[in-house]
């Protein structure tokens, strides 16, 4: 099942759907930016949600990484609503 997330473009709202596949690191570790890229959502964004604790990274070197497993863990969270405006 499609993750939908709702993403504001020049001031329009618009519904976008990512796929399973978006959620899916080749290594099992990826650079924060670059999963936050992935899920086309803006590094203010990925500050937000690392600060609100809605996904876990590591610190590696001083920069932020994610895992399959914080990100799994992220998408199961996603979908049973806990991260929803109105539940």
């Amino acid at each position: 099942m499609p993750l939908k997330l709702l993403v504001t473009l020049h001031g329009e709202e618009l519904a976008v759907e990512l796929p399973d596949s978006a959620f899916v690191l080749p290594a099992g570790i990826m650079s924060f930016e670059a999963w936050i890229k992935q899920v086309g959502r803006s590094r203010t964004t990925g500050f937000e949600w690392r600060r609100a604790g809605m996904i876990e990274t590591h610190d590696i070197c001083g920069r932020p990484y994610v895992t399959q497993d914080a990100v799994v863990k992220f998408l199961e969270r996603t979908r049973a609503g806990e991260f929803a405006a109105t539940k």
